[in-house]
């Protein structure tokens, strides 16, 4: 409600009962239907590895000569080899720790037709149920459909509004509600989203509302510059006197999602098999590759998602003294794959792994082989899968470039040579 000192947060993703005897598909998140996501020695994504280990050593280089701007020459050569160790992972037993809490799984046994918010998140994994996430980076998602997608949206914000702020969806004719939209999102979804609020909800009005001028006016600042991390999306944005500049907009493809994803891939490098089973449910062995711990499970991908939040974190230099800061963290990592399997625990404490995370931020083709595909020079993308044998081109070197301008010239060459 509009005098809600926090709001009331629900994830938009809805469960969808199958017939059954089916197989549900497993999707979590755009990166899950790619083949080319869960190869574990992909060279794109090594190259980016070895330039983000290089860049934290500069910083660590130029934090320890503080009098110097620039680091060291030994700091500045590229990585050849990926120098990340595992991190310092500790079984907490019980005892004589205490017994670790289960994951509050949903009780399906009603078959209800559609689970709605975060219930849908913890369905058991035998259950028959179909995962739709109406919105991907930042807009409608494409593989549903827009009809699937309003449909989608009416059922979730009608449950949240019934459920969270308590009003019944007969009552809804004398509410108005405030649309809060990207600033890069289309104008045809704009205009489907009002459809259902005002068409379908039958809300009494709509007032659409920019989330850069909404942030901006919400912390008292008419004119500044925006920056949006979310889950999916990063965008910035200029604000003027509470108009957004459309000639600033910027939006990539990448965002806090992201982040737990390179985790998950960087705990596979190092082979952390405490958080991968095998197939057939058992526990990795120290003999055979990780093979699985994808993020398409939802449960694993809730424990990833809270991993990165309290142990990714980015060193940075303390004005006053001139010096590196970097904090030490420790958390407490909790596992259970189905609801009939003990749940376990373990210590995790934070270390360079972590930090090459959430540099992820910064270096999209870090993240998967379909954000490095959408990312371009420009800041341009487009949402195209990406084949096993991926097509996109590591980043050019200074060697790459020196026999690009050579060709270059040997064709001018050529052309007049013609000519004469």
């Amino acid at each position: 409600m509009a005098w809600d000192k926090k709001p009331k947060v629900m994830k938009q993703c809805m469960a969808r009962r199958l017939p059954e005897g089916s197989t549900p598909p497993p999707t979590h998140t755009p990166q899950s239907a790619v083949p080319g996501s869960w190869v574990l020695d992909d060279p794109m994504r090594m190259h980016e590895l070895l330039v983000v280990e290089t860049r934290l050593k500069e910083e660590r280089s130029r934090a320890r000569d503080a009098g110097h701007s620039r680091p060291s020459k030994k700091a500045r050569m590229l990585e050849t080899v990926s120098n990340l160790k595992k991190p310092t992972i500790t079984s907490m037993q019980s005892p004589p720790f205490p017994e670790p809490p289960g994951l509050d799984w949903t009780n399906v046994s009603a078959k209800p037709q559609h689970v709605i918010g975060d219930e849908a998140l913890y369905i058991p994994p035998k259950e028959p149920y179909e995962m739709l996430w109406p919105l991907q980076r930042g807009h409608f998602n494409s593989k549903l459909g827009t009809p699937t997608v309003c449909n989608s949206l009416d059922m979730i914000w009608s449950h949240a509004i019934k459920t969270k702020l308590s009003i019944m969806p007969n009552d809804f004719a004398h509410y108005a509600v405030a649309l809060l939209v990207r600033d890069t999102i289309n104008r045809k979804e704009v205009a489907e989203m009002v459809h259902v609020l005002l068409r379908r909800m039958r809300f009494r009005a709509v007032f659409v509302l920019q989330e850069s001028v909404a942030a901006g006016f919400g912390s008292g600042i008419a004119t500044g510059c925006v920056v949006d991390l979310g889950h999916q999306v990063t965008s910035v944005t200029c604000i003027e006197d509470g108009y957004s500049l459309p000639t600033s907009r910027l939006e990539m493809p990448s965002g806090s999602d992201d982040i737990s994803h390179t985790l998950q891939w960087l705990l596979r490098r190092v082979e952390a098999r405490e958080f991968f089973e095998e197939d057939n449910g058992a526990p990795a062995e120290q003999d055979t590759p990780v093979q699985g711990g994808d993020m398409r499970k939802y449960q694993d991908a809730m424990m990833y998602h809270s991993m990165k939040e309290e142990l990714c974190e980015l060193p940075y230099i303390n004005v006053a003294t001139g010096r590196l800061q970097t904090g030490e963290y420790e958390a407490r990592i909790v596992r259970q794959p189905r609801p009939e399997c003990k749940p376990s625990q373990w210590s995790m404490k934070s270390g360079k792994l972590h930090q090459a995370a959430a540099m992820a931020v910064f270096y999209p083709r870090l993240c998967e082989p379909l954000v490095g595909a959408m990312t371009t020079e420009k800041g341009q993308y487009a949402l195209e899968q990406v084949t096993e044998t991926l097509s996109v081109p590591a980043p050019p070197t200074l060697e790459k470039k020196d026999d690009l301008k050579k060709d270059n010239d040997k064709k001018e060459e050529s052309k007049e040579d013609v000519k004469e």
